[in-house]
């Protein structure tokens, strides 16, 4: 069964808490290089790089919307 958004969610917090240690955020490949993060998103049938897709195309969306040029939500 694939993750739920929820889940995905709380597998990067949870890869990122060492780095915030450090001042600074996790790479997406730090997180998904992760073998604790390998694994469950493995068990859950999760593409890496499906996932790595749609999280820079939400930040990029995220990105545009801040400048006033769109909604997030719009398409």
């Amino acid at each position: 069964m694939p993750a739920s958004v929820p889940q995905l969610v709380a597998l990067v917090i949870l890869a990122m808490l060492p780095m915030n240690r450090r001042r600074r955020e996790a790479t997406l490949e730090e997180i998904f290089s992760d073998p604790v993060v390998k694994a469950m998103m493995e068990a859950d049938g999760v593409n890496p790089h499906e996932l790595a897709t749609m999280l820079q195309q939400v930040a990029q969306r995220l990105r545009t919307a801040r400048r006033g040029d769109e909604s997030p939500e719009d398409d």
